[in-house]
């Protein structure tokens, strides 16, 4: 296609518009570009994403933040997830520590650097 494999990854993400490339697109799958984000190519894009295995919650305290944190969340949580990070999340700010936590799916492996 001449493109990256990012490039490509973006596009089956939804990052970026595929429109440029599908005539290229068409000839890969053997069909009509007007085919190719229809029935059997979308079900399978739509699996993959239903499918992904990621599931992060990331938080970072910092001294010269006192009162913040920086969060980032990606993949699929639990609405039970969801209630215990949060949790979690409002006692560390309310005891006011300073810790960078990570926990990685449903094997919650957590890696404390407490500041002082």
């Amino acid at each position: 296609m001449g493109i990256t494999q990012s490039q490509y990854s973006r596009i089956e993400k939804g990052d970026s518009d595929p429109n440029k490339h599908l005539k290229k697109l068409s000839e890969i799958f053997n069909c009509e570009s007007n085919k190719v984000f229809q029935s059997k190519i979308l079900r399978e894009i739509e699996d993959d994403f239903l499918n992904d295995p990621t599931n992060n919650f990331q938080r970072v305290f910092h001294e010269r933040k006192p009162g913040y944190v920086n969060i980032k969340i990606e993949g699929w949580f639990t609405k039970r997830q969801v209630i215990d990070n949060y949790e979690m999340l409002i006692k560390e700010l309310d005891n006011g520590k300073l810790m960078r936590m990570e926990l990685d799916g449903s094997i919650n492996k957590i890696k404390n650097v407490i500041f002082t």
